[in-house]
């Protein structure tokens, strides 16, 4: 519940977002926050969604940076 009760005020036009989504029990948060920045409501069109389930980051180089954002 981070993100609705503090940062949201900062996510206006102009402002990038970045998410980074893990693995973890807090996903389901993610998922939540994901969905509220994709409806449009901020009117932010500069929104940057890092997925750690994603599968083309497992087979990157980029998969052993991100580690450290969710247990696997």
């Amino acid at each position: 519940a981070d993100f609705f009760h503090g940062t949201l005020e900062l996510v206006e036009p102009g402002v990038p977002v970045f998410l980074f989504m893990g693995e973890d029990e807090n996903r389901k948060l993610d998922e939540r926050v994901r969905a509220f920045l994709n409806r449009g409501v901020t009117g932010d069109t500069d929104i940057n969604i890092i997925d750690t389930a994603d599968p083309a980051l497992t087979t990157s180089s980029a998969s052993s940076c991100l580690r450290g954002f969710s247990p696997r």
